[in-house]
């Protein structure tokens, strides 16, 4: 799953369809990052598809050399609000102890806009199996 390129930069492969990351951010939360024995660990959005389903977090086993101890586990989200389409993930940030993603619009930057189909901002619960990340204490 990774590899030293020769410039000596490490290369990791992501084998999650849609296989292409759009955006990282560095997971902030101990809690989350000792519940899977990670001693680093990044949140992914990957491309082309439905936000909810193109969250990912890709940890790093806590002790194993860089090349090794590499997982990849699919955030499981049921998506909220009216029903409109979330697609094309760009971008995640974090903001108030909480993970956000962005999508982009269709059309040219002098309007009008264009989009696939109805389009909304992302918008997704965590189910049971998910916790949101939490704000760190200052």
């Amino acid at each position: 799953m990774a590899r030293i390129d020769e410039d000596g930069l490490h290369q990791l492969s992501l084998n999650l369809h849609p296989n292409e990351a759009s955006g990282l951010l560095t997971v902030e939360n101990d809690t989350l990052l000792e519940a899977h024995g990670w001693e680093f660990a990044l949140w992914a959005v990957l491309d082309e598809g439905e936000i909810h389903d193109c969250i990912a977090i890709i940890g790093h086993r806590r002790g194993s050399i860089l090349e090794e101890g590499w997982e990849i586990n699919r955030l499981y989200a049921i998506p909220t609000g009216d029903g409109a389409k979330t697609e094309d993930a760009e971008a995640i940030t974090r903001h108030d102890g909480w993970v956000y993603t962005l999508g982009s619009h269709f059309g040219s930057k002098s309007g009008p806009l264009q989009p696939k189909g109805r389009s909304s901002p992302a918008s997704a619960r965590p189910t049971s199996r998910t916790r949101p990340e939490n704000r760190r204490s200052r």
